[in-house]
């Protein structure tokens, strides 16, 4: 009789588990989602991570894969608290194919060149998916390394910039979010045929400042030449969405760089040949584009820079464009604001402050030349 029973609770459970299900699946057979039950992602707290071989790194423990471009080693889901010293995930002198995902890494060293993940001497590396906050100096930096792909991590509020970058070629950095990081949201650090590209650059410049011309940026670029920066977002930033400052032949493309607190884009010092085009440079607090020489020493040291075809609405001014610079600048949707609290030198009035550069010092000449003629005529 128990047993009767028994099977007929089971029935009855069963017979009802059919009839929601049906019941769900109606509406034209369509199925709910939100029934799927997918397995959490489980961190784990692990110690800092120092790697300086592809040995060490076959050997770390927990790893998977095997190396090689269809089954790269795994490092992740990991919490890393580096205590204030060092980096949390430090790689160094490898080229097998390593991935780092979904880690979170926070609190490491002010000490040259610290960061949350470090690559150093590295290649073939993809850092994907990790947070890095509250570290020291970068949340993530790579030095003299080629061929890596930074994506889609979020990193913020470190102490001197999100993402770091120092002499590396051929390397992909592209949707990664910087956010409130203490001078610049991404640096590129004499850099060369790098991709910077889709990547959100908000509010960054809340620290204090150590050197005023890198100091607030979103994007700052430092001596690094045939970089391509495109597709790009930077908005609220301390200083300007992106900064160039001795940096040649460069491809800034696409970008939206609007509400900052000073300038746009600014080229600044020794900026040559780069193309600006069909960016969106608008509503900051100075101009849309700052191109300007600098250096006083050297004329003309911005040239060959060709801006064209950038959307150039509700700044204060209009671009500035240095007066010996010979640039070259058309088919730009220009709308200023009026202002009157800012100086400048705009386009409008580089050409003729040119050619009135040049008749003053003909003038003079011809003045110096009739000076001398009489004093010589005047002698007996």
């Amino acid at each position: 009789m128990e047993r009767k029973k028994a099977c007929l609770v089971i029935s009855c459970v069963s017979l009802a588990c059919l009839l929601s299900i049906a019941s769900i699946q109606g509406n034209g057979g369509q199925k709910v989602k939100s029934l799927l039950v997918t397995t959490p992602r489980i961190s784990t707290n692990h110690a800092p991570i120092s790697i300086n071989n592809n040995a060490q790194l076959a050997a770390f423990p927990g790893i998977t894969g095997s190396g090689t471009a269809g089954d790269p080693y795994i490092i992740q889901d990991l919490v890393i608290d580096g205590g204030g010293s060092g980096s949390d995930i430090l790689i160094q002198n490898t080229n097998v194919f390593l991935v780092i995902r979904n880690c979170s890494v926070i609190n490491a060293g002010t000490g040259p060149p610290d960061a949350g993940i470090l690559l150093d001497s590295c290649m073939n590396v993809k850092v994907s998916g990790n947070t890095a906050t509250n570290n020291g100096l970068y949340g993530i930096a790579i030095g003299f390394s080629h061929d890596n792909m930074i994506s889609g991590n979020t990193v913020t509020n470190n102490v001197q910039g999100g993402i770091y970058l120092t002499q590396i070629s051929n390397n992909t950095i592209s949707g990664n979010t910087a956010l409130h990081n203490g001078m610049n949201g991404i640096i590129v650090d004499t850099c060369t045929n790098n991709t910077i590209s889709g990547n959100i650059v908000d509010s960054n410049g809340n620290g204090n400042p150590s050197n005023t011309y890198s100091y607030g940026n979103g994007i700052f670029l430092t001596a690094s030449d045939n970089n391509t920066i495109s597709g790009n977002t930077g908005s609220n930033n301390k200083d300007n969405g992106l900064s160039m400052y001795y940096s040649d032949h460069d491809f800034v493309t696409n970008n939206v760089i609007t509400h900052n607190n000073v300038d746009g884009i600014s080229c600044f010092n020794l900026c040559q040949n780069n193309t600006i085009s069909l960016n969106n440079a608008s509503f900051n607090r100075h101009y849309g584009v700052w191109d300007d020489m600098g250096d006083a020493n050297v004329m003309p040291n911005t040239y060959g820079n060709n801006v064209t075809s950038n959307y150039l609405v509700g700044n204060s001014f209009g671009p500035y464009f240095d007066v010996f610079g010979l640039d070259y600048f058309s088919n730009n949707t220009i709308e200023a604001k009026t202002s009157s609290t800012t100086p400048g030198f705009p386009v409008e009035f580089a050409v003729l402050g040119l050619v009135i550069g040049i008749l003053a010092v003909v003038v003079i000449g011809m003045a110096v030349i009739i000076l001398r003629k009489r004093r010589r005529a005047a002698k007996p």
